[in-house]
């Protein structure tokens, strides 16, 4: 026999719950089905009293009385309720061979009106027993294992998962051997072993097994939790391949198969195509067992193991739902609407939305109190330019139905710049700038404007961004500026819905900084020679230098130029004159000058000391050769050079020397000066 397959709708589905698989319809059909949201009604809280729970997992039913049965796990029972969720009675298999339960997990009720009508099955994953009750609870018998053993032997059961009946009486019970695989084995209702098969797969628990009317064997198998169908021989029919499923129920009246997935219950008929309402019950929360009351209209109970509580959910007739367009659609809100008929139910309505599927936001309901009537509803506290998810939702006694899920996307705005930009790392030619721009969820491009005023003129890209909030733009590091400036800057920001500025904030770089100068001594100091010096700082910036010398603070032109390379160390440099003449007094000072601008020294002198034996004086008394270097220095007024010497004007002086020396010397020393220079009448004709 081939093997069907069939995918488990999932809650994508849900959105066009009603019968119509095309998403883009908005209408759902008109219909009996279950609450495709809240439950009709709820029973159970948490704790260990009466009718309360600590984990609720399997639930079964009873045909015959209506009777509910929960497998209260954390607190090892079982505890029976009415159709309605009142509280009659409890037990925990104590009156048992193996005593209380032990991890109680799956539970199953004969419905036949055989012999063993009533009872109730409850697997004892502790102990490794399924524990037969009648249908108050008294313990009747316990079934241990199979006659599968070497000769006949009983061979025990190995971790018990699941029970179910058949509609014949005959128990089926689902375990795990020693390999892990899955095994089904059928007893009669007196206990009578009947036969066995392998599944082929790897059993899970929970309540993992059903039968339905054509003795069809449904179990959760592997760790994929996946369902897979058997006919009764053991052959595979069909796998449900989504994975997921905690529990599975039949509705024996139409053989249709419920899988409990945890947070919704999908359905499908008996050959594993989803039934008109493929899902309902989305926001189950954990649940673990689910069952129907084929006598009471198929009423749904599914237990919440998560919420301590037990959900009903009563097949009848739910509204007609349409979700129909948006309208006033803005960057924050929207105008939804769609339409609702009742079907002679007093009814509600409201609106579901959110980024997904999943919604998570409601309007609040309204009455609908016309028997087909429009409902709009305005959805607001929305973020721009953002596609959201909606759908209507009609309520009634019975539950809610759901129209099909529509979308609308917000209008953009403009990105917001609340503060100027943040300078720092401030120095005499750059800054870094940082700034904050809230995109409001637009892809926004973000640059700076800069400039010596605010008609600014530059303007520094700096970076895109998108989302809410405020987001960071920046750091970034501007280069290339004047020393000493003060700046304006501004932060723009432009997306789809347009350009906004944001203030202005201002900053000044660090003022300039030339080369520090310190004139320095002058030593060596002879007739016509001499040593100067001084100190500089080039302060980062290459540096050139030179000394400014002359007879009077008018100097002349720069000598022992040079050059420094951009450091921050204090140099010394020196300067070796010659040439000079004696007896005169010299004005000096160091000069230096990088991009930064020029700096002067102090003024310093010294005097050449006269001549005393030699009168051989130049007849230009020059300096040291100045370098053909350019030295930029600042325009001032030019004292004139001293006048040069007369022969005459130099015998004169020579013979003024002369008669300071000794009298026995001073004949001799007029002779040398008149031979020299000449005679005074000579000098006086020249």
């Amino acid at each position: 026999m081939s093997i069907r397959r069939f995918v488990l709708m999932g809650l994508v589905v849900l959105a066009a719950f009603g019968g119509s698989f095309a998403l883009s319809s908005a209408r759902s059909l008109a219909f009996e089905g279950y609450s495709a949201l809240a439950p009709t009604s709820q029973f159970g809280e948490s704790g260990s009293g009466d009718g309360q729970f600590s984990t609720p997992v399997g639930v079964a039913v009873s045909d015959i009385s209506g009777d509910v049965y929960v497998v209260d796990e954390g607190n090892n029972r079982v505890e029976r309720f009415d159709s309605e969720g009142t509280y009659l009675a409890q037990f925990n298999g104590s009156e048992a061979p193996t005593g209380q339960f032990s991890q109680p997990s799956s539970i199953a009720v004969d419905n036949t009106t055989g012999a063993a009508k009533g009872d109730v099955y409850v697997t004892d994953t502790g102990h490794e027993v399924v524990d037969v009750f009648d249908a108050e609870g008294k313990y009747l018998s316990q079934l241990t294992g199979t006659p599968t053993g070497p000769k006949g032997a009983l061979e025990p059961f190995v971790t018990v998962m699941g029970v179910a009946v058949d509609t014949t009486g005959n128990v089926w019970v689902y375990e795990g051997n020693n390999r892990e695989e899955g095994v089904v084995d059928e007893f009669t209702s007196a206990a009578v072993f009947v036969k066995q098969f392998f599944t082929g797969f790897t059993a899970f628990p929970g309540s993992a097994i059903v039968v339905d009317s054509s003795e069809n064997v449904y179990t959760v198998t592997n760790e994929r939790r996946a369902v897979r169908g058997f006919s009764g021989a053991g052959s595979e029919l069909m796998e449900v391949v989504e994975a997921g499923a905690t529990g599975l129920a039949v509705n024996e009246s139409s053989n249709d198969l419920l899988v409990d997935k945890g947070e919704f219950v999908a359905a499908f008929d008996s050959s594993g195509t989803p039934l008109a309402q493929p899902v309902f019950g989305a926001g189950l929360l954990g649940s673990q067992g689910i069952a129907v009351n084929d006598t009471a209209g198929g009423t749904v109970y599914a237990s919440e193991a998560q919420e301590d509580k037990v959900d009903v959910f009563k097949f009848g007739l739910l509204p007609d739902v349409s979700t129909g367009g948006a309208s006033g659609v803005t960057p924050v809100s929207v105008v939804a609407s769609g339409t609702i008929k009742r079907n002679g139910k007093p009814t509600s309505g409201f609106f579901q939305y959110g980024e997904t599927e999943a919604y998570g936001s409601s309007t609040p309901a309204t009455s609908v109190t016309g028997e087909e009537e429009e409902v709009t509803a305005n959805l607001a506290g929305l973020q721009p330019n953002k596609t959201y998810h909606y759908r209507l939702v009609g309520s009634n006694s019975t539950g809610s139905n759901v129209g099909g899920d529509q979308t609308f996307t917000t209008l953009p705005v403009v990105a917001t710049v609340s503060s100027p930009p943040t300078a720092s790392d401030i120095t005499r030619t750059g800054v870094r700038l940082a700034g904050a721009v809230n995109p409001e969820n637009s892809n926004t491009t973000s640059y700076f404007e800069c400039g010596t005023s605010e008609a600014y003129g530059s303007r520094i890209e700096a970076q895109s961004s998108s989302g809410f909030g405020e987001v960071s733009v920046g750091p970034l590091v501007i280069n290339e500026l004047q020393p000493g400036t003060l700046y304006h800057c501004r932060l723009v920001a432009s997306n789809q819905a347009g350009t906004v500025v944001g203030p202005d904030g201002t900053f000044t770089t660090a003022p300039r900084t030339p080369p520090a100068v310190t004139t320095g001594g002058a030593s060596g100091i002879a007739s016509t020679a001499a040593a100067i010096a001084a100190t500089i700082n080039p302060r980062g910036l290459g540096s050139t230098y030179g000394f400014e010398i002359g007879t009077g603070t008018g100097y002349g032109s720069p000598v022992g130029v040079g050059a420094l390379g951009a450091s921050t160390s204090t140099e010394v440099v020196t300067a070796s004159l010659q040439g000079l003449i004696p007896g005169t007094t010299y004005h000096y000072r160091i000069t230096a000058t990088s991009s930064d601008g020029t700096s002067y020294g102090e003024d310093h002198t010294f005097t050449t000391p006269s001549l005393t034996n030699q009168f051989a004086l130049p007849a230009t008394p020059p300096l040291i050769a100045t370098p053909a270097i350019s030295f930029p220095i600042e325009a001032r007024t030019t004292t004139p050079k001293p006048k040069a010497l007369t022969r005459a004007q130099k015998l004169a002086a020579a013979l003024r020397a002369c008669r300071k020396r000794p009298k026995s010397r001073r004949a001799a020393c007029g002779k040398r000066a008149r031979k020299q220079y000449g005679s005074e009448k000579q000098g006086k004709k020249k």
